[in-house]
């Protein structure tokens, strides 16, 4: 019966160090292996071109698609944030293009196919200049 027991433990012992392994390989992987932020760009504004010309400054991330918005009446540029969960890419975006929290909506939904819809309202020239001047650091 002892030597029953001193192979239950080791037993026990080595599917404890397999599933500690797994865990530290998965927190490792997630934080070094991250996918980069899903962009849609909409033209918010109705001048022709205006989300394309954006969408090819914009760095890091996978753009999905390029198209009008729903209308063109967009003043400034917004944000629409579709899934949390991307932090440090989220925080980088809203630097790299400069919208203020004022002008970012949370509207959840894991459905939806990006991450993020960036609508490039009549600011694009102001927009444009954050993209493609180069930032002190």
């Amino acid at each position: 019966m002892n030597k029953l027991n001193k192979q239950i433990k080791n037993l026990i012992i080595f599917l404890l160090l397999v599933i500690n392994t797994i865990l530290i390989s998965s927190i490792f992987y997630k934080k070094h292996n991250r996918q980069p932020l899903i962009v849609q760009v909409l033209n918010g504004c109705g001048k022709e071109g205006a989300a394309a010309d954006i969408a090819g400054h914009l760095k890091n991330v996978t753009i999905i698609s390029v198209e009008n918005a729903d209308q063109f009446d967009y003043e400034e540029s917004v944000i629409i944030v579709w899934r949390k969960g991307k932090n440090k890419e989220l925080k980088s975006f809203y630097r790299t293009v400069g919208i203020t929290q004022d002008h970012i909506s949370f509207k959840s939904d894991d459905l939806y196919p990006a991450d993020v819809s960036l609508i490039v309202g009549h600011d694009h020239p102001t927009l444009k200049n954050r993209l493609t001047t180069p930032t002190q650091k």
